[in-house]
This record gives structure tokens, sequence and C-alpha cells, in this order.
């Protein structure tokens, strides 16, 4: 879970420096994604997924200085007052552009994520990743320019839909928030580099870390080479992560904004920090408790499954619920439309983009070759299959993060375990990852909530260790492990506040498992496709009450997770020798 690498259609300045880009289907609106006031919502009805194979996808390095020139020659078309056919002229030849940019832009990262030490891959992933800011910046100037301008009701009519520019509010970047989001991209490459080419010296030899190398150790020496690396780079890394965060504490200076709200808009959320922060409290009290009864150290997670194992299982499950999952997953097959090998060279994230020129969903992840993989490939699957229903239009961060999780949670169900690892034994481990879904979300978010609370000259190594000590003793993880390698949490880098969704929306996840507990074999799909047949129109929550379930914000309900939780865990002799006066817990979930 830690490891995902999530994406969105609603990215601004700071999150277009990282992302993996997911731009919408329709080529009218790719201007308009690119500002976090975009609510564009319907699909077009010609609209569909690609049939181009991924191996026939071909890159070439975008020419940026043609898209922004001609950003900037329809700039010049507005001012001027010209004909509304030639700016919609050219208008439609900047969408195409943009539709190309971002296409080479997701392209350039599923190669570099797949061989982090090719050069040519990690120039271009570098140059797409920069240019993507002074894009941003050129296209949101645009749009200020256009609801400033008397052919805003045209663009409206023409391209965005009726009402688009009501209270826009213009998205001015200074040459100084610029100059702060090309540094941040700086930053988070070099963590990436870094990161990825780990080593350290022990008796005499250079040791890749992560890295085979380590299975041939004994437990002690492997022990011992572990320690030298969270030595060497909780001091790299966790530098660079307070220089990270001292950029971004000057990039809301520079906007005149709190951090964490900026951040919660780059993220397209309807729900506040308070919100979220309340939910996270309330779950530490009720379902953090449970980190302590189970057994996350399970020999059977670590069961060695080779990649084609945990494939056909989730192919199995897939097939068995029929319909559009079973469509999605032969879509996905047909075209190649995923990476799941493994290799040393291969950046150690998971996630599921968008290849906007295409059409295409695709599948990545960084396999561990054990019994996890089934639950990464089923989780990464779920957002698939959202991506292809949806063809990516409507996609939040949290009803994507449900689509991911809840299809995780049902997908054991339907394929009858994974071959030796039974059904129950895969049930529990995804169990034991809902609890440790709250309980890392619950760290990573105290911990961020911490450190963008500090004040500039506060922001050093040493403090941010104590504060991820701090946050993983209140979330019932092991403080000293955690303050030493919180550094691998890829998340707070690439997207700041992101991971407390994982938990508000594992809440939802968790509601379409209990429809499988009490439908077997058919309510778990009926739900599953019930949240991923969206109303985009709406906000999150909105749409995920319109949907029959419960608001993860209303009063209770981390207390009824807890319970269902309890339920599944624990087993019916357990369950005998306490109070026959306790409440059935599925009644009041």
């Amino acid at each position: 879970m830690i490891n995902d690498l999530k994406n969105n259609n609603k990215l601004s300045a700071a999150l277009l420096t990282v992302a993996i880009c997911v731009v919408l289907a329709a080529a009218a609106i790719i201007i308009a994604v690119l500002n976090p006031q975009t609510d564009f919502d319907f699909i077009p009805s010609y609209a569909k997924p690609g049939e181009v194979h991924f191996s026939e996808m071909k890159y070439s390095r975008p020419d940026t200085v043609a898209l922004k020139n001609s950003i900037d020659e329809l700039i010049e078309l507005i001012n001027e007052n010209a004909s509304f056919s030639s700016q919609s002229n050219l208008f439609s030849d900047i969408n195409m552009m943009l539709s190309d940019f971002y296409t080479m832009q997701t392209i350039a990262n599923i190669h570099f994520y797949s061989n982090n030490k090719d050069n040519f891959w990690y120039a271009e992933n570098s140059f797409v990743q920069s240019e993507a800011v002074l894009i941003h910046d050129k296209t949101t100037e645009l749009l200020d320019v256009i609801a400033a301008s008397e052919f805003k009701s045209n663009y409206e009519r023409s391209f965005f839909g009726s009402g688009y520019f009501n209270d826009w509010v213009p998205y001015d970047l200074s040459n100084a928030a610029v100059v702060l989001l090309l540094k941040e991209t700086e930053l988070i490459t070099e963590y990436q580099t870094t990161l990825s080419e780990a080593s350290v010296e022990y008796k005499g030899q250079t040791v890749a870390i992560p890295s085979s190398e380590l299975a041939a150790l004994s437990p002690e020496e492997a022990e011992e080479v572990l320690e030298l690396y969270y030595d060497k780079y909780n001091s790299l890394l966790g530098s660079i992560y307070a220089e990270l965060v001292k950029v971004r504490i000057q990039l809301a200076d520079e906007l005149e904004v709190n951090y964490v709200d900026y951040a919660y808009q780059n993220l397209g959320r309807d729900y506040t920090p308070a919100d979220a922060d309340k939910y996270i409290e309330d779950a530490r009290k009720h379902i953090i408790p449970f980190m302590e009864k189970l057994n996350t150290d399970d020999t059977v997670a670590y069961t060695y499954t080779d990649t084609a194992t945990s494939f056909y299982y989730v192919s199995k499950a897939a097939h068995n619920m029929g319909g559009i999952v079973e469509e999605a997953f032969d879509y996905m097959v047909k075209y190649g439309l995923y990476d799941i090998s493994y290799s040393e060279n291969k950046t150690g994230i998971s996630f599921q983009t968008f290849i906007q020129n295409y059409n295409a969903p695709f599948l990545f992840i960084s396999p561990s070759l054990t019994a996890l993989d089934y639950s990464t490939l089923a989780h990464e699957f779920g957002h698939f299959i959202d991506s292809y229903n949806n063809l990516n239009v409507g996609i939040t961060i949290d009803n994507t993060e449900i689509a991911s999780q809840a299809f995780a949670l049902i997908a054991p169900y339907y394929s009858n375990g994974m071959g030796s690892v039974s059904l129950d034994d895969l049930v529990l481990l995804n169990l034991i990852s809902a609890v440790d879904t709250y309980a890392t979300s619950g760290f990573i978010n105290s911990f961020e909530s911490a450190v963008y609370s500090l004040e500039l000259e506060e922001v050093t190594l040493e403090k941010l260790n104590s504060l991820a000590f701090e946050a993983a003793e209140s979330f019932g993880l092991n403080p000293e492990e955690v303050s030493a390698s919180w550094f691998e949490i890829q998340h707070i880098y690439l997207y700041p506040f992101y991971s407390v969704g994982y938990a508000i929306s594992s809440d939802v996840s968790l509601q379409v498992l209990e429809k499988e507990i009490e439908d077997p074999g058919e309510g778990g799909v009926k739900a599953y496709l019930n949240v991923i047949d969206r109303d985009a129109s709406l906000p999150f929550v909105d749409d995920i009450t319109r949907s029959g379930f419960k608001s993860p914000f209303e009063e209770g309900r981390t207390k009824e997770v807890a319970d269902l939780i309890d339920l599944l865990i624990f087993s019916k002799e357990d369950k005998d020798d306490r109070s026959e006066s306790e409440s059935d817990p599925l009644e009041s979930a």
C-alpha cells in the first residue's frame, strides 16, 4: 500500500511536477483539467477505450517550445480581440499539442519506472517532468485570460460547458513560485534517483538495496546490511525531504495560502483537513488497537509466489465476476497494458495510469515475489477497471481508491484463494492489510500535519526523525523502526497528504466486502459495480451516499468498521468465549 503511486484528474501545479499525468478522455477539455477548479463530468458518446498495443505506442520528445509559443499566440489573439474562429482553431491545435505532451510524459514515466538505470529514459523523464511545470504555468495563464475576456461565453459554449468560468479565481503564478516549483521537481527527481541507486559497503563488497544479494546473506548479516542502509539513507533522503518541505512552505507563503489547504485543493477533495483529522483520530481509538492483537508477521504473506501465479488467480477472480470486470482484464491482456515483471532495475512502486492519446489505462507493479503480490495486483487492477469503465473521467483520489481497495478485498472470494495459499489465508492477509492501512495512513497524516506546521528554521532532519517517532508510536507502529525508515514512504515526497485518503476510502471498501459476506457470490460484485458506476457531477461524499453506502464521516463509522473487522478476523471459537450479550457487529455495520 505504502509504495502505491496513484493518479487523479484534478492535478495542480505542484502535482504536475511529479505526477504520472492523467488527463480526461475528451480532447476539448485537456487545458481545463490542469486547473484544480475543473469539474468536467461527462464522457463523450464517441469515446471508447483505445485499441493500440502498448508496444506500438511510440515515444518522441514533445516540442514544448512550439506548445508554449502557441499558447502565447492565443493569448495575444484574445487580447487583440481577434475573431473567435481564429482563436478557436488555435485553441483546438493547443489541445492536441497538450494531449501529445501528456501522452509522451506518461510513456516516459512508465519506461523510466520500468528501468531506472536506462540513461535515455532518465533524461526523457526528467525533461517532461520539468517542462510540465512550465506548461502548467502557461495553460493556467491562458485560462485566466479567457476568464477575463469578452470571449468567455464563446469558449464555454464551444469547449468548457455553460457556467464553467463563473466565480473564476485567477491562478497567477509569480516567477518566484515557478522557481520553487522547479526546485520541487529537482528534489523529487534527486530523491527517486538516490533511492533507486541505494547501496552500502559491507565486508568489502557493494550491496544494492533492495537486492537478491540480501537473500544470500545470513539473517544476522542481512540485519547488519539493513542497519547500514537505514543509517546512510535516513540522512541522505531525510535531508532531501527537509529541503522539499522548506520549498513547499516557501511556496505556500508565496501563494499566500496554508500549505495543508493548498495540498487538499490540489487533490480535488471536497472534505477538509479537519474532517480527515477527526476520522483518523476516531480510527486511532477504535481500529488501531487491533495492531496489538494481530500477528502481522504471518509467514504466509511471504510465501514465494511468482508473478505468473498472482496474475493467474487475479485473472480467475476477474473472469468469475464477469461483465465489465472480465472485459477490462481481457482488454488489458490483449493490448499489453501492464508491466508486472520483476527486475532489480525497476522502481519499487506500483500504480495505474492513463495514456491520453490512446484512451488506455496502464497497470504497473514492482513485484515482491511473495503472496502479497496477489493483493498488490488486485489493488492496481481495481484502479484499471475504474479507469477502463469511466475512461478516466470523474476519477478523484478517494473514489478511485475505493475501486482498488474494494476489488482487492473481494477478489479472493472469486478466485477461491491462490493455490497453496488458502481463501482464509488471503482474506486474513487482506484484513490485516486493512488494519495496517488505518495505522500507516494515520501515521503519515499525523507526521505530515506536524511537519507542515513547523516554522522554516525548525525543519531539520533531527526534528523530522523525532516527529516520525512520535507519530508512529501514536498509531501502534514500531517507533524505532519507523523513525529510521520513514524516508521510504514515497507518497510524502510525491503526493503530500494523499495517504489519508487510503483510510477514508477503506471505510467504503469494507462496506463492499460486507455486501459479499451477506450475499456470497453476488453481493460483492453488485456493490463493486455500483461503486465504479459513479455520478461524476457529485462530490465524493454525495456520490457515496447516492450509491447506498454510508459516509465515512458519519458519526460512529469507525466503531462500526472496528466491529466488522473484529467479526471477520477472530475465529468462531474466540467468539463463543465472548459475552452472549454482545450485539452482532453486522447489525450495526
